[in-house]
């Protein structure tokens, strides 16, 4: 049976959806003033870079969802690092870093390796959820 418009665009937000919400997310997130999380200071920087790690690592898979297609999600993952960082560049308390561009980009390269090796051990709900 053929999908009617409105079909089609309510599995097109369902595909989307994830991914507007993450880079709304991020782009909060880059907005409000650095936090420590921890006098420490190495721990402090461990858990910047391990959060950064996190939340591109679900960009990727979110693109991936939304585009079906791993490449144009990978792109898209590092054009967004770049400019979250060409954004913090404004905010008062904020610095950009290239490091954190170059950190963001290995974590979706890293999952995107990770799919295509594993591709057969990942679970089946999940290959598909994320169109990997």
């Amino acid at each position: 049976m053929k999908k009617t418009k409105f079909e089609k665009t309510l599995i097109n937000i369902e595909r989307f959806l994830p991914l507007i919400l993450m880079c709304c997310f991020i782009f909060i997130q880059s907005s409000r003033p650095a936090v420590a999380v921890s006098y420490v200071g190495w721990f402090n920087f461990f858990l910047h870079k391990l959060a950064h790690v996190i939340v591109f690592s679900l960009l990727f898979l979110f693109a991936c969802r939304a585009f079906r297609d791993k490449k144009m999600a990978l792109i898209f993952t590092i054009l967004y690092a770049i400019s979250d960082e060409y954004h913090q560049s404004y905010i008062v308390t904020r610095t950009a870093a290239f490091t954190d561009v170059l950190l963001d980009s290995f974590a979706a390269g890293g999952v995107f390796y990770l799919s295509e090796k594993y591709h057969h051990k990942i679970p089946a709900v999940i290959r598909n959820f994320f169109n990997l």
